[in-house]
């Protein structure tokens, strides 16, 4: 079975976040809110190390780059997990389909044709 891989092509990746640096740059309120909508994972956690970022580089290259990145692995972070869960879930309910039946035979303690006790 092939592994299902994040693939941020698949995803918009790069559209969804450039409208957000766009809305950014931009600064209206209302087109923040909706690129901000389109990238889930920008959760406190992330937004606090893309403040980071933008504290400790001064060049403006590597910082957009760096900002990009993180926000990348925030998604594939959150990707990884979703499946984590889909598996797990797929492997509960596969133990709750299995069926386990337990049957005891008594074997006979003696011969059917001569009808000596057998040894145990």
């Amino acid at each position: 079975m092939a592994t299902k891989r994040y693939d941020p092509t698949a995803t918009d990746f790069n559209g969804r976040y450039a409208r957000w640096v766009a809305a950014l740059e931009s600064g209206t309120e209302a087109e923040l809110l909706e690129a901000t909508m389109a990238l889930p994972t920008l959760n406190k956690r992330v937004l606090k190390k893309l403040a980071g970022v933008d504290r400790d580089e001064p060049d403006s290259t590597v910082r957009a780059e760096q900002k990009r990145v993180i926000v990348l692995l925030s998604e594939i972070n959150a990707n990884q997990a979703a499946r984590l869960r889909e598996r797990k879930q797929a492997e509960q309910r596969r133990r709750d389909r299995t069926v386990r039946v337990e049957r005891r035979v008594e074997l006979p303690a003696t011969c059917a044709r001569c009808g000596t006790k057998l040894k145990k």
